[in-house]
This record gives structure tokens, C-alpha cells and sequence, in this order.
């Protein structure tokens, strides 16, 4: 039997335990206690939590977002095939981000992931339109830009300002794409973003952005 099923089955002696100073002393103590291991236990989940955090910036989104930059700039570029060295190749680019994003499966959400897999099956078929499996890299790599987004305004990581612009121009450039059946065709006019109001490229260029995407995408389903 414990103490406290003995002490409520005795209820004259619980009653008079209680009435002294040193059981009071032990019961405030053995509370103080317990409220002490539950803010440790709180404050050790709330650490590992943030350094978990560091690190997934550290590891993954500091690392992937430069490269995704790097690729829309220089697939878009307008001088591409002039002042553009040569020996640039974007497709070693994207295999870097696929395989960054491989690399770092744990520090993925779900979206990303299911995006990632997306990409990857689509080698394994023939793209038959010309321009879905262009428009599938490119929503990977504006949801790893949104989620990135999503996670530096939430922590205050840092200004994201860049990165939202990046998003809007990603999600430009996969309706261009889509409109345009394929890189090829869109780049004319994907090529001359540099005249686009960078100021306007903003988080509510960026819902209005996503809102047209998902009333198209409600369009097709009906």
C-alpha cells in the first residue's frame, strides 16, 4: 500500500499529518521538486527544439536556397549563350539540389518530400507534353523556398525579403513554362524579369500568386 493510499484510508491521521510543520515542509518540497524536473524537462525539449532548428537551417536551407537562386538566374538569364560562360551547366546545378535534398531527408516536411519524389519518379517516364516535368523541378524548388520562408519569418531568422521575391519569380516562371510548353519556349520571356518591378515582388504579390495558382488548379478538378 503507498503512503498517500494509506494516509486517504486513515483520514484521522492524514488529517493531523497535515496539521504539522515539517509534513507541510515535505509536501511543499516534494511539489517544488516536481515543478522543477517538469520546467527542466520543458526547457531541455525547448533547446533541443532550437537546435534542431539551427541546425536544419545550417544544414539544409542554407545550403539548397543558394543553389535554387543560382539555377533560376542562370536558366532565365538573357545572356545566356553570350556573356554567360559556356561551361556553365545547369543541369549540374539541379542534380546538386536533388541531391542536397537527398541528403537531408530528416530535415524535410512532408510537401517537400512528396515534391522531391514527384521529380525523381519523372525519370522514369517520358515527359509526353513537353513541359510537366520542367514544371515539377520548379515546384520543388519553390516549396523548399515557401517552407524556408514559412520557418525564417516564425523564428525570426532573418530578412526573407530575397526570398520572397524568389518565390514569386519561381511561381511566375512555372505558369510561363506551363503556357509556354517547356523551358525553350518560355525563355523570351522569362528572360526579361530584369524589368519587373522588384518592389512588387512582394508577400502579397506572393498570396496572389498562390491564391491563382489554386483557384487553376480547382478549375481543373471540376
Amino acid at each position: 500500500m503507498s503512503i498517500l493510499a494509506f494516509l486517504t484510508s486513515n483520514e484521522v491521521l492524514g488529517l493531523a499529518l497535515l496539521k504539522t510543520t515539517w509534513f507541510r515542509t515535505l509536501l511543499t518540497a516534494l511539489a517544488a521538486a516536481a515543478f522543477t524536473q517538469w520546467l527542466n524537462n520543458s526547457l531541455t525539449k525547448e533547446r533541443e527544439r532550437e537546435n534542431k532548428l539551427k541546425e536544419t537551417f545550417k544544414v539544409f536551407y542554407d545550403k539548397v536556397i543558394p543553389e535554387i537562386q543560382d539555377f533560376f538566374t542562370i536558366e532565365t538569364d538573357m545572356r545566356k549563350g553570350s556573356s554567360l560562360k559556356s561551361d556553365v551547366d545547369v543541369r549540374e546545378i539541379r542534380e546538386r539540389i536533388l541531391e542536397t535534398i537527398s541528403n537531408n531527408m530528416i530535415y524535410i516536411n512532408s510537401e517537400i518530400h512528396e515534391a522531391y519524389r514527384k521529380v525523381i519518379t519523372n525519370k522514369y517516364y517520358d515527359c509526353e507534353d513537353g513541359f510537366s516535368h520542367d514544371a515539377d523541378d520548379i515546384t520543388l524548388f519553390y516549396v523548399v523556398v515557401e517552407e524556408y520562408i514559412k520557418l525564417s519569418e516564425k523564428h525570426a531568422y532573418k530578412d526573407n525579403k530575397s526570398d520572397i521575391k524568389s518565390a514569386c519569380l519561381l511561381l511566375i516562371w512555372k505558369n510561363v513554362v506551363i503556357n509556354c510548353y517547356g523551358y525553350d519556349m518560355a525563355y523570351a520571356a522569362i528572360s526579361k524579369r530584369h524589368e519587373f518591378d522588384s518592389e512588387k515582388l512582394n508577400k502579397e504579390t506572393l498570396e496572389r500568386l498562390k491564391n491563382l495558382e489554386r483557384e487553376e488548379v480547382d478549375s481543373e478538378r471540376t
